[in-house]
């Protein structure tokens, strides 16, 4: 049997490493053992990199609590919105490791 998938939790921020073009990326929980990952690439992209990385918690959280209200109220849904829904269920799954 697989278990759930589960990331590390907690506020993710990122700094820029001590070499050059590396950024960390960090939970503010202290649970959490070091880093939660490490990105290389030139500091434009790299750092643009870190920045999504580190929101990503609060974006799934977003994304569940849209999905969820949506759902919940989806009488009447365009054929947009239930492909967006399905986009977003995807998604979802993907990030928690279902996919």
């Amino acid at each position: 049997m697989v278990s759930a998938m589960k990331h590390t939790l907690g506020r993710w921020f990122h700094r820029a490493g001590a070499v050059g073009g590396t950024f960390s990326v960090w939970s503010d929980t202290p649970e959490a053992e070091g880093s939660v990952c490490v990105i290389h690439g030139s500091r434009g992209q790299g750092e643009a990199n870190a920045h999504l990385v580190a929101s990503a918690p609060e974006l799934l959280a977003v994304l569940e609590a849209v999905a969820t209200q949506v759902t919940y109220e989806a009488g009447g849904m365009s054929k947009e919105m239930l492909t967006l829904m399905h986009e977003a269920s995807t998604v979802i799954a993907k990030a928690r490791g279902n996919r």
